[in-house]
């Protein structure tokens, strides 16, 4: 999300690179919260929603598997008169189900990586779509990104976030 926002960033920062502002040419410049839109547009919260679900259930799995380990470690702590062979043994399903474990982790991982990239990629390009179209409308110069692109500060009429949450709520 952070690499989509700064590649946004310095688009638009070449983009602006060869205009040349005169004395008597006004430049008006807005910018927009692309996290608290994301947060607080209804297509954002739904998908914000959708991504928890996959999450859920890919944890519930995980802490199922997780408890069978640490019930079969208990239980072979648990059991002193083993053989030596049959100790070995259940060490190595013990190992197997970590391996197991850590491979399952770890597809968990990208997957949710992979549905949070189709969830905000559309939308990404959606708000920019939105923000582009606000911009020629009301005479924007430049429109940045407010956490992303230092703006230290920014007088609230030139915060476009609640008109670009607005308007995407229009959409969908």
């Amino acid at each position: 999300m952070k690499k989509i926002i700064e590649i946004l960033l310095l688009i638009g920062a070449v983009c602006i690179a060869p205009y040349k502002v005169n004395a008597a040419q006004v430049v008006k410049v807005g910018f927009v919260d692309i996290q608290k839109t994301l947060e607080e547009c209804n297509v954002g919260k739904k998908a914000k929603e959708e991504l928890q679900d996959v999450v859920e259930k890919k944890q519930i799995n995980i802490d199922k598997l997780s408890a069978e380990i640490e019930s079969l470690q208990k239980a072979l702590e648990e059991q002193v008169m083993l053989s030596a062979e049959k100790k070995k043994e259940k060490e190595n399903v013990i190992n197997e189900k970590m391996e197991y474990y850590q491979r399952m982790a770890m597809s968990a991982k990208k997957e949710i990586s992979k549905k949070e990239s189709e969830i905000t990629e559309p939308l990404i390009k959606t708000i920019r779509d939105i923000i582009e179209k606000i911009g020629k409308e009301k005479g924007y110069s430049v429109i940045l990104e407010k956490n992303y692109s230092s703006v230290l500060y920014g007088s609230p009429e030139n915060d476009l976030t609640n008109q670009v949450i607005q308007e995407l709520n229009e959409i969908k």
